[in-house]
Formats: structure tokens, C-alpha cells, sequence
């Protein structure tokens, strides 16, 4: 049996497992106490001693899952990760010895300077995102399981390094019991899954938190008024971000927050992301955060039994002509030969010039007209009587043949203009601004437009390469509408759900020769 002494007391100046001079604490919260504190073993470098549960005295087997976390903790390495000097334990207190970091945590950060810039939130998301990976990667993934600003730390070149990490549940719920504390996770950072009838966590966890970090450090709070995924398993809404932050950043903090664990990215794509904004100083315009939709067309093959059926109606036509042009060359010379002339007039035409004709008008709207035998003649003296045709019976009283006779203009009466209502939702928006249409016109296709929404529907306007602001679909309609003519209106991109209904819409408006 594991026998333990006295606990120490940690307090300012005192000197912890007879080295570690303690100079401030840091937090004392949680499982551990962590402190700024002088390695007198090292010419009094500075250093960051992690203590966990100095209120209570660790039984064996909690001992030993926390010493197996640790170990593995030590082995991890990564640039974005903390990796501790030491693991050691005194007088039955296991402790950590860590790099000291200055400038103190993202926490800090925020509470000092406000929300971050795009470009800062794509280096958190590139570095954090990276750390993430790393542990996920694992083939036993390890969960950070408690990600917060407080435990995104910022080194001295500016880097972003997470901390707390490599504790498994088991490990922490077992020194929570000895010490007799609840659970300290927080509530804010913590994913819906966590709060369900069969609690579970996983490395979609772990994005969820930080879809909440980038949220806070855009806005300055946390969403849903510090409730985290409780407030989506009530059927809270997702908020959106300052308009001030572009379409692309809209998007992956609303991934990152899905209630939905399936369909939240991965720390790999986070990291890709972040990577392509600090490389190109935007976000990528293609891809699953992107503003560019790319179509695939498919191209179908010829069917084989259309080209059979166009090649045997060919030689049956063929052998047709063969046949009569040797077996029959008077059915030949028949068909070869003008049989019939006649003149087809057509209606319209015969009414706005208003020709007479001495036959009578028939019903139909295409008339025909026989031309005399003397002037026949005169005009084809090459024809055969014979192959003259019967002329048609004649009225006994001769009368103007007119058709349909053209609408008498009065004006007195004003025009009557008909508009074509366009058949797309692309075709609607496009015409919205059109001042050639009369507004009241427009405005029917209000209705129209919503019917492609679902009602809490969102819609990102860009102009000039910048985006002007997120509105609801009734807002939209309201700015076309009201916007002076405008050349060209862009579907840049589109989500809907799975009835079809659009979720989010980003239109981008040009001008003449705009992009």
C-alpha cells in the first residue's frame, strides 16, 4: 500500500517539494491549483507548477489512472500544445512543471484589446485547430474536454498554445470524487451531446467548444447568454456574427456550433482553413466554406439503339427511292413532275393589305387560292394539260375574303402592358431593381420569392468585394427593390434543408463589367 504523509500548505513564498519557490497563483480552480513559481534548481528560472488536488489526499488507484495521464502527456509534442518539463510527485501531491508564458491566456487577450480581427481568428483557428488534430489523430484520440480561452495560452512570438489537456474523464471524475467536488466543466463551452439523455463526448466535442470560443472572440460574449448546447436542445437558434466578418467565417462558426455532432468539420479541415487565410489573406472561395458553388454536368452517352433506328429508317428510305426510281419510272416522273400549282396566303397577312380575292374566304386560317388556267399557262408553258388541277368550285356572288380584320385603334384608350414574371429565383432577384417595371408589379413577387425560404431564412449581400451586411429574406427583397438598377445580381452560394427550402443565400451585386 501507497503510504502519504502531511499535505503541504501552498502559499506565497513558500517552497514546494523543496525546490519550486511559489510567487503567485494563477487559478485555483477545478482539480488543480496552477502557480507562477521560481526552479531554484535552475538559477530561479521561471516556471508554471500545475498541483492537482492540494485540498485532499489522492487514494491509490486515483494515483495511478492520473500518473498513466500524465506519462502520455509527457510523451506528446506538438508546437501548438504545452508540453510539460515534468512529472513528478511530492508527499503524495502529483505536480506538473510547465513553461511559464507571459503573456498569459486568450482570456486575457479579450479582456484587454476586445474581439479579434479575421486574420487573428484564422491563426486561432489554424493553431488551435492544428493542436486538435494532434490529439484527435491518436490511435486512441485523446479529448481536451475542457477547451476555454483560459486554456489557450499566447507565447512570446504571438503563437496561440493549448494547455490543459490529456486527462481522460475517468481520470478527472476520480480526484473529483476523493476531493468531494461536482463537475466544473463549463457550461458555456460545453456541446449539446454532453447534456443529452445518454451523455457521450467525442472529438466533434471538442469543435464545439471552439465553434464558442470564435463566437466570443468576435463578439466579446459567449452565445445563448452562457447556456452552451443546453439552449440547442430548447430549440435555440444558432446566432450569427458581426456583419463585419465575412461570409466564409459566418459559415464555419455555424458548423462548429451544429447541434448535430455528425456535421461539424474536423479539426484537420479548421486547420486547412486557417492555413489558406495566412497564406492568401482571405478564405478560400471554394471548397465547404466557400462562396463558389461548382456544378458538376454529366454527360449522358449516345443510347445505342437510337443510332440503329436512325440508320435503318435511312436505308429504308434508301431502297424506297431505288425501287421506284428502276421498277416504276412513271410513278418516278410523276413525283419529279409539278403536278400542282397553288398559292397559300396567308390570313394576317391578306387583312393589313387588304387584298380581294373573287373566291370565297374559308374558315380556316390558311386559305388557298387557285390560280386560272390562262395564266397557268402563261406562267409554266412547259405543264401538260393534263397535269392541270380541277379548279375549285366557285361562289355564285362574289366577296371580299377577310380574316381575322385588324382591330380598329382608339386614342382614347390607354395601353395595357403585360409583364413576364420570371420563372427563377435568380430571374426574380435580378429583376427586382429594374425601374422599368412598375413597382407595384414587383412587389407582387414578394410572395414568389419567399416561397424558395425557409422562414428564418438568411441572406448575405456583397457589393464591391465586401460584404454589406446579413439580412432576413423580407430585408432583402426591401434593398433590391429600393436600390438604384443594378446590372448584374450573383448566387454566389446556397444551403437549403432537406425539403429544399433555402437556409442561407449570399448574393453578390456588379455593375457594368463588375466581377
Amino acid at each position: 500500500m501507497r503510504t502519504t504523509v502531511l499535505m503541504p500548505t501552498l502559499h506565497k513564498d513558500n517552497v514546494f517539494a523543496n525546490r519550486f519557490q511559489l510567487a503567485e497563483l494563477i487559478s485555483s480552480r477545478g482539480i488543480s491549483e496552477l502557480w507562477k513559481a521560481q526552479d531554484l534548481e535552475e538559477n530561479g528560472a521561471v516556471v508554471a507548477l500545475r498541483v492537482f488536488a492540494p485540498q485532499g489526499v489522492l487514494d491509490e488507484f486515483t494515483l495511478d489512472l492520473l500518473n498513466k495521464d500524465l506519462t502520455k502527456m509527457i510523451s506528446m509534442s506538438h508546437p501548438n500544445l504545452l508540453r510539460p518539463y515534468l512529472a513528478d510527485e511530492y508527499q503524495g501531491l502529483p505536480y506538473l512543471v510547465l513553461p511559464y508564458l507571459a503573456n498569459g491566456s486568450l482570456r486575457k487577450r479579450l479582456n484587454e484589446e476586445g474581439p479579434l480581427s479575421e486574420g487573428q481568428l484564422a491563426q486561432l483557428l489554424q493553431q488551435v485547430g492544428a493542436a486538435l488534430f494532434y490529439l484527435h489523430a491518436h490511435e486512441l484520440p485523446t479529448l481536451h474536454q475542457n477547451l476555454n480561452p483560459d486554456n489557450i495560452l499566447i507565447s512570446d512570438n504571438g503563437d496561440y498554445i493549448v494547455t490543459d489537456y490529456g486527462l481522460s474523464s475517468r481520470t478527472r471524475s476520480a480526484i473529483r470524487k476523493v476531493i468531494g467536488q461536482g463537475a466544473t466543466v463549463s457550461a458555456e463551452y460545453s456541446p449539446p451531446e454532453l447534456f443529452s439523455a445518454k451523455p457521450k463526448r467525442n472529438a466533434a466535442s471538442d469543435i464545439f467548444s471552439l465553434g464558442v470560443i470564435l463566437y466570443e472572440a468576435c463578439t466579446g460574449e459567449v452565445p445563448w447568454m452562457g447556456n452552451g448546447g443546453i439552449s440547442l436542445l430548447q430549440g435555440a437558434a444558432i446566432p450569427v456574427l458581426p456583419f463585419k466578418y465575412s461570409r466564409e467565417l459566418q459559415l464555419m462558426v455555424k458548423a462548429c456550433l451544429d447541434p448535430d455532432w455528425e456535421k461539424r468539420p474536423s479539426a484537420a479541415e479548421l486547420e486547412t482553413e486557417g492555413r489558406y487565410y495566412l497564406e492568401h489573406d482571405s478564405w478560400k472561395s471554394f471548397g465547404r466554406f466557400g462562396t463558389v458553388t461548382v456544378k458538376m454536368v454529366q454527360y449522358e452517352k449516345e443510347k445505342p439503339w437510337t443510332l440503329i433506328w436512325l440508320g435503318a429508317t435511312f436505308l429504308v428510305v434508301l431502297l424506297a427511292t431505288g425501287y421506284i426510281y428502276f421498277f416504276a419510272p412513271d410513278l418516278w416522273q410523276k413525283l419529279m413532275s409539278p403536278a400542282t400549282v397553288s398559292a397559300t396566303v396567308i390570313n394576317s397577312k391578306a387583312a393589313s393589305q387588304n387584298t380581294t380575292t373573287d373566291s370565297t374566304a374559308a374558315a380556316d386560317p390558311v386559305a388557298t387560292v387557285q390560280i386560272p388556267d390562262k395564266e397557268l399557262e402563261e406562267a409554266e408553258p412547259t405543264i401538260p394539260a393534263a397535269a392541270t388541277t380541277t379548279p375549285q368550285p366557285v361562289a355564285s356572288k362574289t366577296r371580299r375574303a377577310v380574316a381575322n380584320p385588324p382591330r380598329r385603334y382608339d386614342p382614347t384608350e390607354e395601353p395595357r402592358m403585360s409583364y413576364r414574371k420570371p420563372t427563377s429565383l435568380a430571374g426574380l432577384l435580378q429583376q427586382l431593381p429594374n425601374d422599368g417595371i412598375p413597382m407595384s408589379v414587383r412587389e407582387q413577387w414578394r410572395s414568389d420569392i419567399q416561397r424558395y425560404f425557409v422562414p428564418e431564412a438568411i441572406v448575405s449581400f456583397t457589393a464591391s468585394g465586401n460584404v454589406t451586411g446579413v439580412f432576413t429574406v423580407n430585408e432583402m427583397v426591401d434593398k433590391l427593390l429600393n436600390a438604384e438598377p443594378i446590372s448584374n445580381i450573383h448566387i454566389d452560394n446556397m444551403s437549403r434543408n432537406d425539403k429544399g427550402k433555402i437556409e442561407e443565400l449570399s448574393i453578390r451585386v456588379t455593375s457594368d463589367g463588375g466581377n
